[in-house]
């Protein structure tokens, strides 16, 4: 855990897309635990008005930094560069804590080069905000406190693109692993790949990918169904079983609440409201949608979570590998899975193979 009795200093490393949409302004919104006290990138064309936006000074070199200012570090950067960028640190401050960008791997090189880096930092919180979206986090609520009985399975709907959709699939089961996976056609670009978890649990995402902000999700326990729909719908019964609708108060991008119709259940976000005065460029839903995802993990370093902090770079890597396994087509069974263990503690000969099918 990083200190806590004044702001953490935080530096940011790259400057593309989500730094400048997401990690930035995350930050800001997090800035009463947070100071950003720089933005590191090679190329000074998309620093420098970054910096200016933001009011941060622009480095191009760790060298230009006095080590003792930084606390933490944000690094948003290509997977190829991840091993450069987390050695550069280490070499330069080996006493900071580390927020990355997923995936933080797409192959066994980068895996293999990473691994021994990742170990070395104060703590590590991986940016997998799609698992934190607030309408998630209020389903979650509702299978912990029993509202559906005993969880079957969950599924999204043309949402949780690959290994983000795993990623929530897996937060509903304390992030277990696959004992398998399969994936079927369903005519078209349509398709369906399916987890089977430890407990019974399946978790079902159903493509094609359109980055879906609402109406994507359904939870179906024994006592309870929880899905999203239109705030019009009303509270009803599937057969013996309750039926309860996710929805906002508001339209999507300016929510300051969201309810689980037909129960006390609500989740107050007054994060929408202030990120609306942020200056950054994609203002979708789904962008600020991943901004205030992104400010749950940011505070997760400070504050440990039930949620963040036991995700970790570990299971980030599991996910990566396993959804590329299941989007692959072929049937997939993890014998580890059903001692609580993973295909990624395997020696590296063995997860070489794996990887290579």
């Amino acid at each position: 855990m990083i200190r806590s009795e004044a702001r953490a200093r935080v530096l940011v490393i790259g400057a593309g897309f989500r730094a400048a949409n997401n990690f930035l302004p995350a930050l800001r919104l997090c800035a009463e635990s947070f100071e950003v006290v720089g933005l590191l990138a090679r190329s000074t064309e998309r620093s420098a008005p970054l910096g200016e936006r933001w009011d941060v000074p622009v480095y191009r070199s760790l060298a230009e930094i006095d080590p003792r200012s930084v606390d933490t570090v944000a690094v948003t950067v290509p997977t190829h560069q991840n091993a450069g960028v987390l050695s550069a640190i280490l070499a330069w401050n080996h006493d900071v804590s580390l927020t990355i960008d997923t995936p933080i791997a797409w192959n066994f090189g980068e895996y293999r080069a990473l691994l021994p880096l990742l170990l070395r930092f104060k703590a590590v919180a991986v940016a997998e905000d799609f698992m934190n979206f607030p309408q998630f986090e209020l389903a979650r609520t509702a299978v912990r406190s029993g509202l559906c009985g005993r969880l079957r399975s969950v599924t999204l709907f043309n949402t949780g693109y690959r290994y983000h959709g795993l990623a929530l699939l897996r937060s509903f089961t304390d992030f277990a692993p696959v004992l398998s996976s399969w994936r079927f056609q369903l005519g078209g670009y349509s398709s369906v790949v399916a987890f089977r978890f430890p407990g019974g649990m399946v978790g079902y995402i159903v493509g094609p990918y359109r980055q879906v902000v609402t109406g994507g999700i359904l939870v179906e326990g024994d006592a309870a169904i929880v899905t999203q729909a239109a705030e019009d719908v009303q509270f009803t019964t599937l057969g013996s079983r309750k039926l309860y609708h996710l929805a906002s108060s508001s339209a999507p991008g300016s929510e300051d609440a969201f309810v689980l119709g037909g129960s006390d259940l609500r989740l107050e976000t007054p994060e929408f409201a202030a990120m609306s005065a942020m200056p950054f460029e994609d203002r979708t839903p789904l962008n600020v949608y991943k901004n205030v995802g992104l400010t749950r993990i940011f505070r997760s370093l400070i504050v440990p979570d039930a949620l963040n902090r036991p995700y970790g770079f570990q299971n980030a890597l599991y996910d990566s590998f396993a959804s590329r396994f299941a989007f692959g087509g072929r049937l997939r069974f993890d014998p580890l899975a059903r001692v609580g263990s993973n295909f990624m503690a395997l020696p590296k000969l063995a997860v070489t193979r794996s990887l290579r099918g």
